[in-house]
């Protein structure tokens, strides 16, 4: 298995024919990944730019926008913290995704920390190594 690790996560990869992505059967971190994985296919044009700046972008499934008032914040850290171990923080963005039942709030910071870090392994795949499976034979 490869897998990619950045801003406190480790996500499983996949290498189709156009580069490696993450591997978007990633459960309640779907939307984060559709989000990555359409900034280095191009298919969300311009979203390291909306994440350093601070801006939005969309497309047919997906929305990313920074987090304003009105978004239960307390729920979103014990989510962020379940899935990540790690806190939120205050500089937050929020991604709607179509086939996700929820918003999932992500740090600014760890978007952009994953996005470059994929865009990096795509653009050398010899850093990508290849890990056993913690639940195969030993």
């Amino acid at each position: 298995m490869i897998q990619l690790r950045a801003a406190g996560l480790t996500l499983p990869l996949v290498r189709p024919p156009t580069g490696v992505l993450l591997d978007s059967r990633a459960g309640r971190l779907d939307p984060l990944v559709w989000l990555v994985n359409g900034g280095v296919t191009g298919a969300l044009p311009g979203l390291r730019d909306a994440l350093r700046d601070g801006g939005t972008v969309h497309d047919a499934l997906l929305s990313m926008y920074p987090a304003g008032p009105g978004f239960d914040r307390e729920r979103a850290r014990e989510v962020w913290r379940e899935l990540s171990g790690q806190e939120l923080g205050d500089d937050v963005i929020l991604i709607a995704f179509d086939l996700a039942d929820e918003l999932l709030a992500v740090p600014r910071a760890a978007a952009l920390e994953l996005l470059d870090a994929l865009l990096d392994v795509r653009t050398h795949p010899e850093k990508v190594v290849e890990e056993p499976d913690s639940d195969g034979p030993e």
